[in-house]
């Protein structure tokens, strides 16, 4: 289980920190929200309602699209493992013209994060799951391939009522794109 566990974040780790350059690509927000709800069906079915919620008008973004889609499944499958037993997870993602960026809000029902620890979750390696069931580089990848990206990524959140993660992403990194 050790060697499993290293294995992963040793893995996680080098994804992240390599220094190829990044192709930046056509990404479709909605069917990456919904290739990671299949990928997850097994932990939320039948035990957690998936609302999904996308503006008409959503555009394509221009983006490192492996790594745009680790953040979404990082955030949804934390969204998922917040909620014990029943409970819900909204996705909406949302076009604002003016400033041309992508809002993807994804909000649980689930425990929520004490306040003591939330300005902690983005550290590397910090977690509040048990022993072998994460790395603490979930969040902290995300937080880091938003940047990346010139986005930003907030939380909110209430314990016993839930937790809402809102990342911002231009949806042309590079202008003229």
């Amino acid at each position: 289980t050790g060697i499993v566990r290293t294995t992963e974040i040793i893995k996680s780790l080098m994804a992240f920190s390599r220094n190829e350059k990044e192709e930046y690509t056509d990404y479709n927000i909605q069917n990456g929200v919904k290739d990671v709800l299949v990928i997850l069906k097994s932990r939320y079915h039948e035990r957690i309602k998936i609302t999904e919620q996308y503006d008409s008008s959503l555009p394509n973004i221009i983006c490192n699209a492996n790594g745009i889609g680790q953040v979404l499944m990082n955030l949804i499958s934390n969204a998922i493992d917040a909620i014990p037993e029943r409970g819900e997870v909204s996705i909406k993602v949302k076009y604002l013209s003016k400033s041309d960026e992508i809002i993807i809000q994804i909000n649980d029902s689930g425990i929520g994060i004490p306040q003591a620890i939330i300005d902690k979750i983005f550290d590397p390696f910090f977690t509040t799951k048990d022993v072998g069931k994460g790395t603490g580089l979930g969040l902290y990848i995300s937080y880091n391939m938003i940047k990346s990206h010139q986005g930003t990524i907030d939380v909110d959140s209430e314990l016993g009522k839930g937790t809402t993660f809102t990342v911002k992403l231009p949806r042309c990194l590079y202008k003229g794109n």
